[in-house]
């Protein structure tokens, strides 16, 4: 098998570790998140974006200006390496973003992000 076909299986294998490991968390998590009520759901969320931005300094990482986090709507919250070619939902896969600048990459990924990604995704998958 060609370097790319395993590349590829390896990718699919992701995709659905990574499908897995969501419903997962969502099956643990949904008891909890139903029986919360809305405008509790809505602070949660919330408290994890502006955790996510703080950390990032409060800058969006795709064209380094500041995101005014008063302004609700003023950002998403993107996947480095897209789920589309194989990314998850942990934390350090995802970023804080203006709308614009996440339409704007779109799916794309850099090669030297998304190589060291699936490798470790690999690993994961042959333990």
């Amino acid at each position: 098998m060609g370097r790319f076909a395993r590349l590829a299986e390896q990718m699919g294998d992701i995709q659905r570790l990574a499908w897995e490991e969501v419903w997962l968390y969502a099956d643990d998590c949904s008891e909890i998140i139903r029986n919360m009520p809305h405008h509790r759901r809505r602070r949660v969320a919330a408290a994890l974006i502006a955790e996510m931005l703080d950390a990032q300094g409060g800058i969006c990482p795709l064209c380094n200006k500041i995101i005014d986090k008063s302004t609700l709507g003023a950002f998403h919250v993107d996947h480095v390496i897209p789920f589309s070619k194989g990314g998850g939902y942990e934390s350090e896969n995802l970023q804080v973003t203006h709308p614009a600048c996440n339409r704007w990459k779109g799916d794309f990924v850099e090669y030297y992000d998304l190589v060291p990604y699936l490798e470790r995704k690999a690993e994961e998958l042959d333990r």
